[in-house]
């Protein structure tokens, strides 16, 4: 199924607001090939949600 993605600033603080209001990570933080990180993230409605976060070059 299709997951849509949001360009965010910090990944880590983004799990850590989810982590708090019920959410669960479906796949860590990786880094892709030095242009940035990605996660995926379950909602407390489990609806899965893509973070990226631009590598800070």
């Amino acid at each position: 199924a299709p997951v849509f993605a949001i360009n965010v600033s910090s990944i880590d603080e983004k799990v850590e607001q989810l982590l708090k209001v019920g959410g669960t990570v479906v796949k860590p933080k990786m880094e892709m090939m030095g242009m940035g990180f990605y996660a995926y993230l379950k909602d407390s409605e489990g609806n899965v949600i893509g973070l990226w976060e631009d590598s800070k070059k």
